[in-house]
């Protein structure tokens, strides 16, 4: 049976930090990224393969964000970018098949 796993942060975007990432490892599957977010009209999530640096998943938009793509098992780094004054949280859940 597949295995699903939900990963959350929470963070803030300020003047010196106008990104933040994260590292997470995955399994083979697919995976669906949310993120809501407030004090900016829009903001960019990616999601990287490190191991390559092949953007899998990159957009942008207004809150609530959702994009989704089928991941071959790796690490990955999650990039929350936009203004500063911004918080947000951001959810990754990943199906492995």
């Amino acid at each position: 049976a597949p295995t699903r796993i939900t990963s959350t942060w929470h963070g803030r975007l300020t003047a010196d930090a106008r990104s933040r990432s994260y590292r997470l490892p995955v399994g083979r599957g697919t995976a669906s990224v949310r993120l809501w977010f407030r004090g900016a009209d829009r903001l960019r999530v990616t999601v990287v393969r490190r191991s390559t640096g092949e953007v899998l998943v990159g957009r942008r938009g207004r809150s609530v964000l959702t994009a989704g793509h089928w991941l071959p098992a790796g690490t990955y780094r999650v990039t929350v970018r936009g203004p500063e004054r911004t918080r947000f949280r951001l959810a990754l859940t990943h199906v492995a098949t």
